[in-house]
């Protein structure tokens, strides 16, 4: 009975494990985690929030900067991605938080409009990155756009990890840390100028 060449054994033997070994790339998508706990704004009845931003962040793309090797350029994980624009995830996420006092009215309450400017996991060295999210938040009157009050926010989020998953991690605490500073931001202006909580009251 034949038997088969050392070589040609070993060749089989290395195809197989390629065949069932090989490591397959992990194809990823995130969103920010749940929305935990409320927020309500004292005195404020606050109907509508929307996000807008650069055309860079209405993508789904997961980006990053190598800011220790390549300051200006923009990239994104290859394998990774969010489950939807950066831009609708913190709309989302900002929507989920606020709880607006019912309204008989249909001009009642005030709008907070949110420009996202930045959006991206910085890494300083290849083991140290942080998500950098910057915000313009504005405060609108029910009708028209008479401007109520204006803030800038501004947070840099160490990573837990110097990949997409640690980015995502991430972009979940600064969402959280950035709505917990509106939150305060809005009480403020609720105690410091009492004409602002009578234009957004219900």
């Amino acid at each position: 009975m034949p038997t088969a060449h050392p070589a040609a054994l070993l060749a089989a033997t290395l195809l197989l494990s390629a065949c069932v070994g090989s490591p397959v790339r992990e194809r990823a998508q995130f969103d920010l985690g749940s929305a935990a706990g409320e927020w309500r704004p004292p005195g404020f009845l606050l109907r509508n929030v929307e996000v807008q931003g650069p055309s860079w962040l209405g993508t789904s793309a997961m980006q990053y900067r190598l800011a220790y090797a390549e300051p200006a350029r923009r990239q994104a994980y290859g394998e990774s991605r969010w489950i939807a624009p950066p831009t609708e995830l913190f709309e989302q996420a900002l929507k989920a938080r606020i709880v607006a006092t019912e309204s008989t009215r249909s001009d009642a309450g005030c709008r907070l409009r949110v420009d996202l400017d930045e959006f991206i996991q910085r890494f300083d060295a290849p083991a140290d990155s942080r998500l950098v999210l910057e915000a313009r938040a504005t405060l609108l009157a029910a009708r028209g756009d008479q401007l109520l009050g204006r803030r800038a926010f501004a947070i840099a989020q160490p990573a837990p990890s110097p990949d997409a998953r640690g980015g995502a991690a991430a972009a979940a605490a600064a969402v959280q840390a950035v709505t917990r500073d509106m939150n305060a931001w809005l009480a403020g202006l609720a105690r410091e100028q009492p004409a602002v909580v009578e234009r957004c009251r219900g």
